[in-house]
């Protein structure tokens, strides 16, 4: 029988081989249409509106892939990344970082993320950038 997880009120059971997704995004349309169009294609999505909140669904359940908004409250991306870096059970997560910042994507290299996208964003290039992701961390826990 698959192991069951209950987060935030949601019971989430393990699939054979999940794509899992984080969604951290303070906006509550952005983060639902993501989730939606997220599991439509087969992912399996949790959701958080804050880094903080982010951290705590870590705790509990280990997603493929993070995507991040950077302008958030109480803990926003850059923080949220630094931490995530530094907690070795979650630091080789990859972290697709969404912003309509211009000068935060200029300076998304000190940010340690494996993908930057500008909002707003080609629905079809985050799904592939997920993909390529993806299965570039399952190539490398595989060796």
């Amino acid at each position: 029988m698959p192991d069951e997880l209950e987060v935030r009120g949601k019971k989430m059971v393990a699939a054979d081989n999940p794509r899992r997704v984080l969604v951290v995004e303070d906006e509550a349309f952005i983060r639902l249409v993501l989730a939606a169009a997220l599991e439509d294609e087969g992912f399996e999505v949790m959701t958080a509106a804050n880094g903080r909140e982010a951290l705590g669904v870590l705790k509990q359940w280990q997603p493929d892939l993070i995507i991040l908004d950077l302008w958030m409250p109480w803990m926003d991306g850059p923080t949220f990344l630094a931490r995530q870096r530094s907690t070795r059970e979650i630091a080789d997560i990859p972290v697709i970082v969404l912003s309509a910042n211009a000068a935060q994507i200029a300076q998304s290299e000190t940010l340690q993320a494996d993908a930057v996208l500008e909002k707003p964003f080609d629905l079809d290039i985050l799904l592939k950038t997920a993909d390529q992701l993806i299965q570039g961390r399952a190539v490398s826990a595989a060796r």
